[in-house]
């Protein structure tokens, strides 16, 4: 009976004991997970009545924009004229059709020279065999093709009828192109100027287009640029039989710029 009785006093000393940390623990445990959930952003949010945050101010504002494209254009009277003329050979040996491709341009770099003219470089160069197919030996070796080009650059325009006419009658047979370009430093110039009208035609544009809707143009905030540069004007691929003279360059040479703006669009004031 004595024993029973200990049993009991020590089960009730281990309860209240356990009562008495519980108390303890569950308030430190309960003020560990508030600290927590604030910091993680879980907890409590104050928020004040007719005080909107940032974002919603932000989200209020009016906020537009518009992209639009502009084309200038900036020209030119041609400067330069480039000929490509040449010699063209065929015979049955490879060393008999150089020869006379030599002998040919030596008469017409002669003729040139005759004429002033001094910026003569040779662009292209080549001997190659001639084949024909045949239906019982196949491809079938026939001769040679002696290919010689020359690139004259002349400042003088009015020349050129009368340069392609000595070459010719000295012994060139092939008149590959006639063009009509830009010096470099006046190209360079045109492109600027066709790029500064672009921006001008984009602005036009843009204003136009926002004030008929009743708002008003605000900064660009991007601009990209497309220049497109004056295409040599001129006769290509002409045979030597073919060709008349006077050769008439062209009026004029144009450069061509393409910019796309994006602007920012306000509303109007008032």
């Amino acid at each position: 009976m004595e024993r029973g009785w200990m049993s009991l006093a020590l089960l009730l000393a281990a309860t209240a004991l356990l009562a008495v940390n519980l108390a303890l623990v569950i308030p430190a445990y309960s003020a560990y997970i508030r600290s927590f959930e604030e910091a993680e952003g879980y907890g409590p949010r104050v928020v004040v009545v007719g005080q909107p945050s940032r974002g919603a101010a932000q989200a209020e504002e009016f906020e537009g924009r518009i992209t639009v494209t502009g084309i200038g254009k900036a020209s030119a009277k041609p400067e330069i004229a480039v000929v490509i003329l040449g010699v063209v050979i065929r015979g049955e040996t490879a060393s008999g059709v150089q020869e006379l491709c030599a002998e040919r341009m030596s008469k017409v770099l002669e003729a040139l020279r005759s004429e002033g003219v001094e910026q003569v470089e040779t662009v292209s160069y080549y001997l190659r065999p001639l084949r024909e197919y045949d239906r019982g030996r196949g491809e079938v070796l026939v001769g040679y093709e002696c290919v010689h080009l020359i690139r004259i650059q002349l400042e003088e325009l009015d020349k050129v009828g009368k340069v392609v006419d000595t070459a010719v009658i000295a012994g060139a047979n092939q008149v590959s192109s006639i063009s009509f370009a830009l010096r470099p430093e006046t190209a360079e110039k045109l492109k600027l100027e066709a790029i500064k009208a672009a921006v001008m035609d984009a602005e036009a544009k843009a204003r136009a287009a926002v004030e008929a809707a009743g708002l008003t143009l605000g900064p660009p905030i991007s601009l990209t640029i497309s220049e497109s540069w004056a295409r040599p004007v001129g006769y290509y691929e002409i045979r030597a039989a073919e060709f008349t003279t006077p050769v008439t360059p062209p009026e004029e040479l144009t450069i061509t710029a393409t910019v796309t703006i994006v602007y920012r669009i306000e509303q109007a004031q008032g």
